[in-house]
């Protein structure tokens, strides 16, 4: 970062230093497939995950930069484009509002799809429990980094499968 024109003018080099200020694109990719219905606290693993992803747009636009939202299962569910208007929250806010979620989680299809309506390079948000194939999901995480997106993973799961309380025979669909 030389400044050249003083540098013609004085024959010294000198260096520009600044600092950058940029806005921040952030798209929140939200589960709401049936394995986050699971819970038996105060906030299912759904719920929670609403509450997460609507906090963090809150503190988003509080900032002034623009917030998106993406919820899928099987496929993208509701999309809600990136936008810095304070009204926005409730925008976000509606297309979470799943009144029971459905099917199951398909990460790499719908990464691609994110991949594609989100082509400008940003923050993207995956608030999930996970419960999908591995390879799938870290496939579609690393399309997301190939497209130049920053991806930030919050892991939601509920004390139940940290702790395995379950005894005798159990279903699990």
């Amino acid at each position: 970062h030389v400044d050249w024109k003083v540098w013609a003018r004085q024959d010294r080099l000198y260096v520009k230093q600044f600092e950058e200020e940029t806005n921040l694109r952030c798209t929140l990719v939200v589960d709401v497939s049936a394995s986050m219905a699971y819970g038996n606290g105060v906030l299912n693993k759904y719920e929670y995950a609403c509450t997460l992803a609507s906090s963090l747009a809150y503190l988003v636009l509080q900032q002034h930069d623009a917030i998106g939202c993406v919820a899928f299962d099987e496929r993208v569910r509701a999309t809600i484009p990136p936008r810095s208007q304070q009204n926005h929250l409730q925008s976000v806010i509606d297309s979470l509002n799943v009144h029971q979620p459905r099917e199951k989680t398909a990460t790499y299809a719908v990464f691609r799809e994110v991949a594609e309506t989100f082509p400008r390079r940003g923050l993207m948000v995956l608030v999930s429990d996970l419960l999908t194939s591995p390879a799938d999901t870290l496939r579609g995480l690393r399309l997301l980094r190939q497209r130049g997106h920053d991806v930030i993973v919050f892991h939601v799961l509920d004390d139940d499968e940290l702790e395995f309380p379950f005894m005798g025979p159990t279903r699990f669909d």
